[in-house]
């Protein structure tokens, strides 16, 4: 089920490679619709059972469904939302203990490619303003760095660094997202899915046909959809200090390239 544009390219990606096989045929069209609206997803969820209302009136079928997707849809945004956090801790810590492994003279001698972006030796720079790592922790991430980066300076700033002192604090940035995880599935996640699969009409999971989400306290969170937002004393937030997933994505798992240390080494 494609949820994202990376999921629906991979499942381009799929249909057409599976055309190279001998024997399979080619595909000329098809069809995108919500998910929701197959038939065998519908019979699986239980689509047609009937609702009572107390006087013994049945529950508008059409209400009934479009309560579902609507609800559906969120849970599926929820599950997303989770997935992608889970997995990104997991490249994080994997990154780390890569990065860890090494010691600062390699670190210091050795580019990261870029994971998607083919290799340039015009992209070399030489030098990055205030790079003077050891006595100015606050130095920022530098557009030449998305490109390509010292595995030493990617170190430094998946430890928490490269930011304004007054944002930071001793909490390592793989801390703050499990912090952040935890936290998302205690107050938010985990309730809104006990109360939409709770009893309605005398039908364990009833609630799912019967009340939108957003009628619901422990759901009615929007920010919480939201793909940076964390949990903060009642409600969600946006963090928008959060650098270390865009150099997860770009340059974890690490592949190194020997090169000179053209630029002050981080301490």
């Amino acid at each position: 089920m494609a949820t994202s544009v990376d999921d629906f390219h991979d499942a381009l990606e799929t249909a057409y490679e599976s055309m190279k096989h001998p024997g399979v045929g080619i595909i000329k069209s098809f069809e995108v619709v919500p998910w929701a609206n197959s038939l065998q997803f519908q019979a699986a969820a239980q689509l047609d059972i009937k609702l009572l209302y107390p006087d013994g009136r049945i529950y508008p079928s059409d209400l009934k469904r479009f309560n579902f997707m609507i609800n559906a849809e969120h849970i599926s945004k929820m599950d997303e939302i989770s997935k992608h956090r889970f997995n990104m801790i997991n490249h994080l810590s994997h990154c780390m203990r890569a990065l860890y492994s090494y010691d600062s003279s390699f670190l210091c001698s050795h580019w990261v490619l870029h994971r998607k972006q083919p290799f340039n030796n015009g992209q070399l720079y030489t030098s990055i303003p205030n790079s003077n790592f050891s006595t100015n922790p606050e130095t920022p991430i530098v557009r030449d760095e998305t490109v390509l980066i010292q595995a030493a300076r990617l170190k430094y700033l998946l430890d928490g660094y490269g930011v304004p002192i007054a944002t930071r604090n001793d909490t390592l940035p793989i801390e703050q997202a499990i912090e952040d995880f935890q936290s998302y599935i205690t107050n938010f996640y985990g309730p809104c899915l006990t109360e939409l699969g709770g009893y309605s009409m005398d039908l364990a999971g009833g609630m799912l046909f019967t009340t939108q989400w957003l009628n619901i306290a422990q759901c009615r969170h929007p920010v919480c959809t939201m793909k940076d937002a964390y949990w903060d004393s009642g409600g969600c937030k946006i963090r928008v200090t959060n650098t270390w997933e865009g150099l997860v994505s770009s340059f974890c798992s690490p592949e190194f390239k020997r090169g000179s240390p053209v630029i002050a080494c981080p301490s």
